[in-house]
């Protein structure tokens, strides 16, 4: 079993999707690429968890926390940086786990465009 296998469901109660706090027409493009960009960044993550290589892991968590504020996802920053620290300290992968499992749960339900009205 690989290491991206063992990767249990998030304990954190996410919302299904979540959008960009940005209400500005002029980033909505930018903030859709970014959402569009995911699924390679998820497999980015996967790969360097699974491979062992920490310092793509810290590169690839790194860009996450600072692009995610920049693009209007908070949470996505918030729990990057979290996860950003844990790597740093040196934590083994198998810890880091299930923030690594929540972050990219974040990751995947990241929605470009507003809201739908509630």
């Amino acid at each position: 079993m690989s290491t991206t296998e063992s990767i249990e469901e998030p304990a954190l109660a996410l919302p299904v999707t979540i959008h960009s706090t940005l209400l500005d027409d002029d980033l909505d493009d930018l903030i859709a690429e970014f959402v569009a960009e995911m699924p390679t960044r998820i497999k980015t993550l996967e790969d360097a968890l699974a491979s062992g290589n920490r310092p793509e892991l810290l590169r690839a968590v790194h860009q996450l926390s600072g692009a995610g504020g920049s693009y209007g996802f908070g949470l996505l920053s918030q729990h990057a940086r979290a996860l950003e620290g844990r790597i740093r300290e040196g934590a083994a992968f198998p810890e880091v786990l299930p923030a690594f499992g929540e972050l990219t749960e974040i990751c995947r339900r990241l929605r470009p465009g507003r809201p739908p009205a509630a």
